[in-house]
């Protein structure tokens, strides 16, 4: 049997914060699809390849069977099951070795009627006494509770991880669920399932910079101010006046 890790399993992040995992006692069938958008038309040869592939997001597609009866007792956590030795109620058939050995035959007859009374199970030993099964000791519900999980989760826009049997999918959306149930299923019934991946980027932004002290293209302003007291005053004569002056002594 293999270890419950290594199952297909459906996995999300409660709103508690608590991450739960569902198994289903059978995945009875699997989709995966890995598309990308390429360029149709010829592209020069040395171009960049990213500039003509786009990946699109995986998609997953499966039908998780849930049994009223699981085959396991390790797939649920809520309602675990365990093998237990249980008796059976039969009755023990009566002693008919004197029916088959009447008065009057030969002992070889008798002795043969006794061996085929054996192999019947007539007069012989007796059959088990019991017998070796899983039990619960109450009804698991899975299915019931499982689509319940299903409409929570659907209404709160959760991402699930998908446990594949090939690869573990993360950040899929949930884009289709559909229950199957037939009269011969009881309790049980086939959940399909249909995810599509949800890509996330990240956007670079710089720091603003600075506005310069000085903005280019524009003139410097003057923020010298003056007033007419502060322009000293200028000379009042001529040079040839002022030196005739200095002449006469005056």
């Amino acid at each position: 049997m293999r270890p419950r890790d290594e199952l297909p399993y459906l996995e999300w992040t409660a709103k508690a914060g608590e991450t739960v995992r569902v198994y289903a006692d059978v995945v009875e069938d699997e989709g995966f699809a890995a598309p990308s958008l390429i360029t149709e038309h010829a592209v020069e040869g040395g171009s960049n390849p990213s500039d003509h592939i786009q990946p699109e997001p995986l998609t997953y597609t499966c039908v998780m069977f849930f049994s009223e009866c699981p085959v396991r007792g390790d797939l649920s956590d809520e309602h675990p099951g365990k093998v237990s030795a249980t008796e059976l109620s039969i009755p023990p058939y009566p002693n008919l070795t004197p029916l088959l050995s009447p008065r009057g035959l030969t002992n070889a007859v008798g002795a043969g009627l006794n061996a085929v009374g054996s192999a019947l199970g007539i007069g012989g030993a007796q059959g088990p006494t019991q017998v070796t099964a899983l039990r619960f000791d109450e009804p698991p519900g899975r299915l019931r509770l499982f689509i319940e999980q299903l409409l929570e989760e659907r209404a709160n826009k959760t991402l699930f991880a998908v446990g594949a049997s090939f690869a573990r999918l993360e950040s899929m959306g949930l884009e289709n669920a559909e229950l199957h149930r037939t009269s011969a299923d009881g309790d049980s019934g086939s959940v399909s399932l249909s995810f599509r991946q949800v890509s996330f980027v990240s956007t670079e932004s710089a720091a603003a910079l600075p506005l310069p002290l000085e903005p280019r293209g524009q003139l410097k302003k003057n923020t010298t101010t003056a007033t007419a007291a502060d322009v000293p005053a200028g000379p009042q004569k001529s040079v040839a006046a002022a030196a005739l002056d200095t002449a006469l002594g005056r």
